[in-house]
C-alpha cells in the first residue's frame, strides 16, 4: 500500500501511515520514548536503552510494518479516533485535527520512498519535553508533566537519571542538521533551561527549521522567548487556554487571568502566528465558548485559530459525565456555532465536540465531584464557585 505513495496527500489518505515512526519521536521527562505525545504505548525508556537503539528496536519496526500494511496500530488510536470523529469529505481531510496529519504537513516535500523501508531514517521532527518543570498545576494535568503537581503530591518519580539525561541530550543536539520541525512542550517550555541550549544550537545547525511551542504564556521576556521571537522566522505559538476569568484561574491553578491577558497582548506585538490549544471537559463545558468569544472580540483572532480537543482521560473529566439535559443544551450551542463557523479547522473542532457528546457513556459525575473535592481541599479552593452546573 505504501508503495503507491506519491504525495503528502497520498500519505494522509493512506489512513494508517504516520511520518513519525520514520522521522521523529517524543521524549518525556521520566525518560519514556513514544512515537508521539498522544501515543498510548511506549517504545522504550532511556534508563534502559540508548535513544537511537529504541528507534530501531523490535517494537518500532513492528509499528512501521503495521502501518505499511494498512493496519491501524492500537498505539495510535488517539489520532485515528480524532480523525474519524470529524467530517470525512475528501476536501476536508487536510484540515482534520490530529497529530498524524499535522506532522505530515510539517514534513511537506521529502523522500516518500522511505515508507517502503522498515528502518528509522533520521531525525526530522523532534518533540522534546526535557523536564516536567512547570509553574502551573492544571486540574487535568499530573506530576509527570508538572513539577508544581509533583511538589503538591510530594512525588519525585517523574525525572530521569542525570547522567543518562546528559548522554541522550548530547545525541539530540548532535543530530540537528536535518531537522525540519521542533515542538517544545513540557512542563512549561519557556521555563526549561535546556530549551535555550537546543535553540541556540538549532539556529546554527538548521536555521530554516520551524519551531512550535505549546506554552501557558505565564512567563515571557526571558532568553528562550527572545530566541523564539527574534531568531526563528517561523515560530508557531500554540497557547494553552481553556477558559477566562475565575474559571481560568481554577482550571489553570495558580494562574492569574490578568497576567495571561497582558502577556498575550505583548506576544501579539511580536507575531500573529498564534493559535490556541483548548481542552474540553466538565471543567469548561460552557466557559470554553466564552474564551473563544473573548479572544475573537478582544484580540481579533479568526475561528481558524482555535483547536478544541475533547478530554477522554482521566474519564471523570469527560464532558459526557454531565446530565443529559446539559448535554442537549451543549449540542444546541455547538450547532448554532457551526452555522456561523468560517473555517474547516474550527468546524472540525465543533463536529468533534458533537461526536463526543453522542458517545454512549456510563456517567461518573459522583467520581468527578469526589476528585475535585480532594483537589480543592489541598488547594483551599471551591469548584462550586466556577462550576455551578455540577450542582
Amino acid at each position: 500500500m505504501s508503495n503507491n505513495i506519491q504525495s503528502i496527500k497520498d500519505l494522509i489518505f493512506h489512513k494508517s501511515i504516520c511520518v513519525l515512526p520514520w522521522h521523529g519521536f517524543t521524549v518525556f521527562p521520566n525518560g519514556d520514548i513514544k512515537n508521539c505525545a498522544v501515543s498510548v504505548e511506549l517504545l522504550g525508556n532511556l534508563h534502559y536503552t540508548f535513544l537511537p537503539d529504541i528507534l530501531n528496536n523490535e517494537i518500532s519496526q513492528q509499528v512501521r510494518q503495521d502501518m505499511q500494511q494498512g493496519n491501524r496500530h492500537d498505539r495510535c488510536t488517539t489520532c485515528y479516533r480524532s480523525e474519524d470523529l470529524q467530517s470525512d469529505s475528501d476536501s476536508n481531510v487536510l484540515n482534520k485535527i490530529s497529530n498524524r496529519i499535522w506532522y505530515m504537513k510539517v514534513m511537506k516535500n521529502h523522500d516518500l520512498t522511505v515508507y517502503s523501508q522498515n528502518q528509522y531514517v533520521e531525525n526530522r521532527v523532534l518533540d522534546i519535553r526535557w523536564r516536567n518543570t512547570c509553574n502551573f498545576a492544571c486540574v487535568y494535568c499530573a506530576p509527570d508533566l508538572s513539577s508544581k503537581w509533583a511538589s503538591e503530591l510530594n512525588d519525585s518519580t517523574h525525572t530521569i537519571n542525570e547522567e543518562i539525561f546528559l548522554k541522550n541530550k548530547s545525541y539530540v543536539l548532535e543530530n540537528l542538521k536535518n531537522i525540519r520541525h521542533v515542538y517544545l512542550a513540557g512542563g512549561e517550555p519557556l521555563l526549561i533551561n535546556e530549551n535555550q541550549e537546543l535553540l541556540e544550537k538549532l539556529k546554527i545547525d538548521s536555521p530554516d527549521s520551524t519551531v512550535r511551542i505549546n506554552t501557558n504564556l505565564s512567563i515571557i521576556n526571558n532568553k528562550i522567548f527572545d530566541l523564539l521571537v527574534n531568531d526563528f522566522k517561523d515560530t508557531k505559538w500554540t497557547v494553552s487556554v481553556d477558559s477566562i476569568g475565575p474559571s481560568y484561574e481554577y482550571i489553570r491553578y495558580p494562574g492569574v487571568w490578568s497576567k495571561f491577558s497582558k502577556n498575550l497582548r505583548e506576544l501579539c506585538q511580536h507575531t500573529k502566528n498564534i493559535d490556541f490549544n483548548m481542552t474540553w471537559s466538565v471543567l469548561n463545558a460552557y466557559s470554553i465558548f466564552e474564551a473563544i468569544d473573548f479572544l475573537q472580540q478582544e484580540f481579533k483572532f479568526s475561528d481558524s485559530s482555535f483547536v478544541v480537543q475533547p478530554v477522554f482521560g482521566p474519564t471523570w473529566l469527560r464532558v459526557n459525565n454531565l446530565p443529559d439535559h446539559i448535554l442537549e443544551d451543549l449540542k444546541e450551542k455547538i450547532g448554532q456555532r457551526l452555522l456561523s463557523a468560517q473555517s474547516d479547522l474550527y468546524r472540525n473542532s465543533l463536529n468533534s465536540m458533537l461526536s463526543c457528546l453522542d458517545i454512549l457513556w456510563e456517567k461518573q459525575l459522583d467520581e468527578t465531584k469526589r476528585e475535585l473535592t480532594v483537589i480543592n481541599q489541598r488547594r483551599n479552593l471551591d469548584f462550586t464557585n466556577t462550576l455551578l452546573y455540577l450542582n
